[in-house]
């Protein structure tokens, strides 16, 4: 897929699973650190962090980002 400003063809494709694995690894670790370090009622937080990543993440993913440009654009589905 070519970039649309650039004409670049050097782009990313960001899937849901990526997307997901990504905004929740800090949170997580943080959860997990805190919950150790103060007190483990946090963590009951690990599971709304992932539920609350994975609904913003159906709405964003799939997304192509330019390498070059950084633009970000959803890719509409075929189907």
């Amino acid at each position: 897929m070519t970039c649309p400003e650039c004409q670049s063809d050097s782009t990313l494709t960001v899937s849901l699973g990526r997307y997901v694995f990504v905004t929740s690894t800090l949170p997580l670790l943080l959860t997990i650190i805190l919950a150790v370090w103060i007190s483990p009622v946090l963590l009951w937080f690990i599971p709304p962090l992932f539920a609350t990543n994975y609904l913003i993440g159906r709405k964003r993913a799939p997304m192509v980002v330019c390498r070059n440009c950084r633009r970000t654009s959803h890719r509409v589905s075929a189907a």
